[in-house]
């Protein structure tokens, strides 16, 4: 589900669901994907620089960074998204693609 917070579009997803959607996307996708993890200040400028909001609604995934984000959310009606800490989702992508022998790549 994603839900709309001015011109940007979330992803109501837990960090284990997105893992799960990552992997899915990896396996089933010839296409690159990329994932923005968006606060409160990276939905304003999306507002303000369309260009940029292109690129965090045509990602394949954008997840919410930020407490505000998450409650803005619950107030329209998604009472399922919650923040997604981008550090703490690296880390645990990191922990997970190890245990299945994934590489990463940095850029």
């Amino acid at each position: 589900m994603k839900t709309r917070i001015l011109s940007s579009y979330l992803d109501s997803t837990t960090y284990e669901q997105t893992y799960a959607s990552m992997m899915n996307f990896l396996s089933e996708s010839k296409m690159p994907g990329y994932i923005t993890v968006i606060n409160a200040h990276t939905v304003v400028e999306s507002v303000l620089n369309p260009d940029f909001g292109k690129i965090i609604n045509e990602g394949f995934m954008a997840l919410p960074d930020g407490r505000p984000l998450s409650v803005i959310a619950r107030w329209k009606g998604d009472q399922n998204m919650a923040r997604v800490f981008g550090p703490t989702l690296m880390e645990k992508i990191l922990d997970w693609g190890q245990k299945k022998q994934i590489r990463h790549f940095c850029i």
